[in-house]
């Protein structure tokens, strides 16, 4: 399980920071198993990341242009979705697909306190 912490540093820049999450009773050979393969495919020099940055880059660039910065993001990705139907026997709002089922839990539990 890998979990990741993305800190903006400023308008054009981003920290991310990751941990790999393995179970405690894992024998030793199954985490360092794990480790190596998480650090070759989402470390800096892994195989996904690199195309992750190179991703965020080119989208930080084109709304740059003059057309882009007239453009507005589209947030709306799985606001239809009712996440707990997919994944009944788990707590929470989980989802098999890839979303931005947190984000849209964040603003869910920021409006029922705020009274909307």
């Amino acid at each position: 399980m890998g979990l990741y912490l993305w800190h903006p540093k400023g308008p054009r820049g981003i920290e991310a920071w990751q941990w790999c999450g393995v179970d405690r009773a894992a024998p030793d050979a199954v985490k360092e198993m794990i480790r190596v393969d998480f650090t070759r495919t989402q470390a800096a020099a892994g195989i996904a990341a690199q195309d992750d940055t190179e991703n965020f880059e080119e989208v930080t660039e084109a709304t740059l242009g003059v057309i882009g910065r007239t453009l507005d993001f589209n947030y709306q990705m799985g606001m239809k979705r009712d996440y707990k139907k997919n994944m009944p026997d788990y707590p929470g709002d989980l989802s098999p697909y890839y979303s931005e089922n947190n984000q849209m839990g964040f603003y869910r539990a920021w409006s029922r306190l705020m009274g909307v």
